[in-house]
């Protein structure tokens, strides 16, 4: 079946009142754009950038989940738009008849005469993760990750309000933090949402001057670094806390994104064991960043 396009909708930016126009999705098939999944289940899809004074705005817009393997479809509906029961209803046959249309015929189609509704974003995030088998702790540390970079980000062009909630958050700018930092950057820059690149770029840049992550010790070697790369690699996780503090003026920002840059490779070369190893030995580099 062929995705929905994305509606192009122009809008009024709340902090300095220029008008912009921007693309709103109102429907994701979640098996046919996993870049679309990805946005959603990290804050960013259906955020405009303003171009002009960069804030970031959520929109509140009806959106359809579609997961034809899972057999699944959500519904969001924003509580802020105050929906009587009858429009909630249209907007629903709307979209569930969108997909009942370009739906193969050979598919079962009985779960969508039942969609689940969701009047907050976060349930519909939760409810995508859930039946996506993903443990609650690992929920609740995603929300949190979206919630901190949305919180740092909205303060991005005020350098003392930043400056306070990089010294307020510091225990949570770990790897984690930066890596889903750079996730979020790289879906950006893949859906070709210029401003939104452009916007965590900065972010990403701003946070790694304030904390200092640049500040490493003496430079490795391009030998060195392979070698420290590999004795990483090889170590098993439960002896790689004396390795780590050994390692620690050398793990700067750079190293990090070679390192995650090699977990994707591995995904993506189907090596999920390989990439489960790295991903958990780099929790082992998660302690606080500080001058």
């Amino acid at each position: 079946m062929s995705p929905v396009p994305p509606q192009l909708v122009q809008l009024n930016c709340p902090q300095c009142q220029a008008v912009f126009r921007t693309n709103l999705y109102s429907l994701i098939e979640a098996n046919q754009q996993p870049d679309l999944k990805h946005a959603l289940l990290t804050g960013q899809l259906n955020v405009a950038v303003c171009p002009a004074c960069h804030a970031a705005t959520l929109i509140a817009a009806p959106l359809a989940y579609h997961d034809a393997e899972k057999q699944v479809c959500f519904v969001y509906i924003p509580q802020e738009m105050h929906l009587g029961t009858e429009e909630q209803e249209q907007i629903i046959g709307e979209r569930t008849g969108a997909i009942l249309q370009a739906l193969p015929p050979d598919r079962p189609r009985g779960y969508l005469l039942t969609p689940h509704r969701f009047m907050s974003l976060p349930s519909l995030i939760d409810a995508i993760l859930d039946a996506d088998g993903i443990p609650r702790e690992v929920i609740e540390q995603q929300r949190h990750l979206v919630e901190l970079i949305s919180t740092l980000a909205e303060a991005l062009d005020d350098e003392a309000r930043l400056s306070r909630l990089v010294e307020q958050h510091r225990n949570d700018l770990t790897y984690e933090f930066f890596a889903a930092l750079s996730a979020f950057i790289e879906a950006s820059a893949q859906e070709q949402r210029d401003d939104s690149t452009q916007m965590l770029t900065r972010l990403r840049e701003k946070l790694i001057q304030m904390t200092g992550l640049t500040d490493a010790g003496s430079p490795l070697s391009q030998g060195e670094w392979n070698d420290l790369f590999e004795r990483l690699k090889a170590t098993p996780e439960d002896a790689l806390a004396e390795l780590v503090a050994e390692a620690r003026p050398f793990i700067d920002y750079q190293f990090f994104q070679s390192w995650t840059a090699q977990i994707e490779a591995l995904e993506q070369a189907g090596k999920t064991d390989e990439a489960h190893h790295l991903t958990g030995a780099g929790r082992s580099f998660s302690k606080p960043w500080s001058r």
